[in-house]
């Protein structure tokens, strides 16, 4: 269990950080977050 503030942040931080990355093509290999794999699969 999280229970001191900093401590909380720090991990919640990380994660919400994810969403923000955006890695280039590479080898014609596409990265694509979990969360948006159904919208690019329905552009095909």
């Amino acid at each position: 269990m999280l229970f001191d503030e900093s401590t909380i942040e720090r991990e919640y931080s990380a994660l919400e950080a994810i969403d923000e990355i955006t890695l280039p093509l590479r080898g014609g290999i596409k990265h694509v977050q979990a969360w948006n794999l159904y919208e690019v699969l329905s552009k095909i």
